[in-house]
């Protein structure tokens, strides 16, 4: 298996939830509504790494590339050979 210091989780950004029209989304049912929230989506992912501290960590361990796959793509192949190496 992997190692456990090679392995690293963290949450992906949030942004406000607007409608197509724009429109902020509000939460709640009383005076104090606040805003909704949502994920910043798949790009959000670079700024997560950075955040995080994983860019940094990549660096020192002289990274130089990875594989990364949303995951909301169910048809995706880790480690595609048609793209391991096209960094």
């Amino acid at each position: 298996g992997l190692d456990r210091n090679d392995v690293y989780f963290f949450p992906q950004g949030m942004l406000p939830a607007m409608t197509k029209d724009g429109v902020a989304v509000l939460q709640g049912t009383t005076r104090a509504n606040s805003l909704a929230l949502s994920p910043d989506g798949n790009g959000g992912i670079y700024t997560a790494l950075k955040k995080h501290g994983i860019l940094d960590d990549m660096k020192k361990r002289r990274v130089v590339c990875c594989d990364a796959i949303c995951v909301d793509n169910v048809l995706a192949r880790p480690l595609d050979p048609g793209f391991v190496g096209c960094c």
